[in-house]
Formats: C-alpha cells, sequence, structure tokens
C-alpha cells in the first residue's frame, strides 16, 4: 500500500514539474 501510494505521489510531482517545465 505504501508502494503505491509513493508511486502516485511521484508520478503526480513528475507531472507538475513536466508542466512547469513547458510552460
Amino acid at each position: 500500500m505504501k508502494n503505491l501510494l509513493l508511486v502516485f505521489h511521484i508520478l503526480l510531482i513528475f507531472s507538475i514539474v513536466g508542466c512547469a517545465d513547458k510552460g
């Protein structure tokens, strides 16, 4: 369960960083 939460947070941060990097 912890691993799933960790992956979710990583994906969320990755998408935010990707958006910030593009914009």
